[in-house]
């Protein structure tokens, strides 16, 4: 009798459940916390109930679980691509299953990851991606909306809306810069390859 009781006690932590024994009843074990028979108790996010000898769980369970892969969690249903594996994995279910992928045959830029051979854009850029991290890109420089006008690439315009005088902008790939402020009191902006030097009138 004494190796049987001991032989139960040892398999306990491995169960989670109590076995009935002759003459009582006996309630369960979950996390290492003894739970009585018709308590309710979480397991992950289902509510389940001692009863003698076992934890009852609904099936299927009623609410998914979250996944923790890698140290970051994941919601049910979550699609994700490892940076470190390029592995494109899912969260079902508390559980992340993954298919292996070859990071030598993709790019990754701004943590985004391409396949060989996909096209892309950067800003005004068309890029491609060559494999191992290498992309190439066919330079397009971005115009600029100055004043509610569209403006190309090293074009100018003048704003005359200022009753103090006019501002002239150029656009350089996106970004507009005044090359001259011609409003009274206003400074005089000088754009001389690349270097602006500003003077006061």
């Amino acid at each position: 009798m004494l190796t049987v009781l001991l032989f139960l006690l040892v398999l306990l932590p491995l169960t989670g459940q109590y076995p009935v024994l002759e003459g009582g009843d006996v309630g369960c074990a979950h996390d290492g916390k003894d739970v009585d028979i018709g308590d309710s108790l979480m397991v992950g996010c289902d509510n389940c109930t001692c009863t003698p000898g076992k934890i009852v769980c609904p099936s299927p369970p009623t609410c998914p679980r979250d996944c923790l892969y890698k140290g970051t969690v994941y919601k049910d249903g979550d699609k994700f691509t490892s940076s470190k594996t390029c592995d494109k994995c899912a969260c079902k279910d508390g559980t992340v299953t993954c298919a292996p992928k070859d990071c030598r045959g993709s790019c990754t830029v701004n943590g985004k990851h391409y396949e060989k051979g996909e096209s892309f854009k950067i800003d005004c850029e068309t890029c491609i991606c060559l494999g191992r991290d290498e992309i190439k890109c066919n330079k397009h420089f971005c115009p600029c909306l100055i004043a509610n006008q569209i403006v190309e690439h090293g074009d100018e315009i003048t704003d005359a809306n200022d009753p103090r005088g006019t501002l002239v902008y150029i656009c350089d790939d996106g970004r507009q810069t005044i090359k001259e402020d011609n409003r009274l009191g206003g400074p005089v902006v000088l754009v001389r390859a690349g270097i602006e030097d500003i003077l006061e009138e």
